[in-house]
């Protein structure tokens, strides 16, 4: 399987700017045609347990380098949507943050029950907003 994805696939870096373009794009295409709302539920930037003491070893840009800054990069990115275009952003460092990033979100992607819970109460709210 991986033999052939490195075949038939080739790797493309994708910058903020061209994420923020394609999503502009997705927003403005489907909601002028259904007039759909978007929720987006952003990136945990940080597990709390980051033990960088110093920025000065990693070279420009350190989003390259680092994903607890890439993850950041893309989270203002995503406000900036919110302020552009309207969208609504579930703030998963933030629930993390409250919960516990290290026990409820363990490797950034797969939440707790509990934190599952809470994220389904925010997207209600969310929804309910409207």
């Amino acid at each position: 399987m991986r033999a052939w994805l490195d075949a038939a696939f080739e790797p493309v870096t994708r910058t903020i700017a061209d994420i923020k373009r394609d999503y502009i794009r997705l927003f403005d295409t489907v909601a002028a045609e259904f007039g759909t709302r978007f929720i987006i539920i952003n990136r945990m930037s940080t597990s709390g347990q980051e033990d960088i003491t110093s920025y000065q070893a990693f070279d420009a840009p350190m989003a390259a380098t680092l994903e607890t800054i890439a993850a950041k990069e893309l989270n203002l990115m995503l406000y900036e949507l919110v302020e552009e275009r309207g969208i609504s952003v579930i703030d998963i460092d933030s629930i993390a943050a409250n919960l516990g990033g290290a026990v409820h979100l363990p490797d950034g992607v797969h939440q707790s029950g509990l934190m599952q819970a809470v994220i389904r109460d925010e997207l209600f709210a969310s929804l309910e907003a409207d």
